[in-house]
């Protein structure tokens, strides 16, 4: 078997860290500067363990799309319900609730971008989300801590920091040597 690139068993070991946190935690936040790693990490995470559960669902970059069409994507993943163009979605967000107080469901939220995307998709403020008992996870991250402040707690909170100096180097060209090769 071929060794993984020091910065993958980086990105990797990340994503195993914060699997290990959302055992203990129904929703974990990543929070830090734009452009530090958070939608790759996010995504690491959903790409190693989404198949553990029954409805996974990743909502990319949703403080650049229209929150209908973000609830919309989370109702057909989880609910397998896909709507018409002009149907209204919010008449459907109970379903949305029974299957995440029902089924093993993991959500990945990609930059929140504002409070007003996080309530919109009512995943955090839910009962579900704070019982026990819930399989249900959330992992969400935005850059500012203050719209997530309210619906995280601290101990789910983690920051990003800046990558060495190295590790930086290797992250950011891997997209070029991926597309060299």
């Amino acid at each position: 078997m071929p060794r993984l690139p020091r910065y993958e068993v980086a990105l990797e070991d990340k994503a195993n860290a914060i699997y290990s946190l959302l055992q203990n935690e129904s929703i974990v936040a990543l929070v830090g500067m734009g452009g530090i790693g958070k939608t790759t990490l996010s995504t690491k995470v959903f790409d190693l363990f989404h198949n553990q559960y029954e409805k996974p669902s990743f909502l990319e970059d949703v403080k650049s799309k229209n929150i209908n069409s973000v609830k919309k994507k989370l109702l057909q993943d989880l609910c397998d319900r896909k709507l018409h163009k002009h149907e209204d979605v919010d008449k459907y967000l109970h379903e949305i609730k029974q299957h995440m107080i029902s089924k093993k469901v993991l959500v990945v939220v990609d930059d929140v971008g504002t409070t007003k995307n996080l309530e919109a998709l009512q995943l955090p403020i839910a009962k579900y989300a704070t019982n026990v008992n819930c399989k249900t996870k959330i992992l969400v991250n935005c850059q500012n801590w203050q719209i997530l402040k309210n619906h995280v707690k601290e101990s789910a909170k983690i920051d990003m920091a800046f990558l060495e100096e190295e590790h930086a180097r290797k992250f950011f060209m891997l997209p070029c040597i991926q597309i060299c090769k």
